[in-house]
């Protein structure tokens, strides 16, 4: 479940990115701002001074809104990391529903448990016996085959693999405009 909503949440802010970009023709602003600021550079008129202030500032406009359209998302993904826990009794833990059936690197006392999945009822039997304070749970999303050499982990929490979902997304969705731009240009 938490995958889907990680994949729906990077759909959404490329889908949303690209519709910013065409609404305010980041594309043009940039093509027309070099070639005002060349005239400028030749001329040193201030109506062409003026043109480039007002295109930067469509520019900037564009800047503020995808900051916000970014930033806001990836803290709702980085808080389904972490998720709040009620300790049952001394090996048993429960989960809100959303974790049904997620896998969990546990951690107690800074000392990796190992990896528990969380089953229909989003509990999560543990080997030992612990206590609530010193437990953190870390969902895991995407094993990798390898090591993560920085942090010494074979798999991605939420954070790391929105990024490299949304990574992936945006290669795809590059390539695929790429295709039809290539396509239609033929066509015509």
């Amino acid at each position: 479940m938490i995958f889907y909503i990680i994949i729906f949440t990077a759909l959404v802010i490329l889908a949303t990115l690209e519709f910013l970009r065409r609404k305010y023709k980041i594309d043009d602003i940039t093509k027309k701002s070099r070639e005002l600021i060349n005239k400028y550079n030749e001329t040193r008129d201030e109506k062409v001074l003026m043109e480039v202030v007002n295109m930067q500032k469509a520019f900037f406009q564009y800047f503020l809104l995808t900051s916000i359209i970014v930033t806001v998302p990836i803290f709702y993904v980085i808080s389904l990391a972490h998720p709040n826990f009620e300790q049952i009794d001394n090996t048993t833990i429960k989960l809100p529903d959303i974790y049904k059936n997620h896998k969990f690197a546990v951690y107690y006392d800074k000392e990796f448990l190992g990896f528990y999945t969380s089953n229909e009822n989003s509990l999560v039997i543990l080997d030992r016996e612990i206590s609530k304070e010193n437990l953190k749970f870390e969902l895991v999303i995407i094993k990798l085959p390898f090591k993560l050499p920085l942090f010494n982990k074979d798999w991605l929490s939420t954070f790391g693999s929105y990024l490299l979902i949304y990574m992936l997304l945006s290669l795809a969705f590059s390539v695929a405009k790429r295709i039809y731009k290539l396509i239609y240009k033929t066509r015509t």
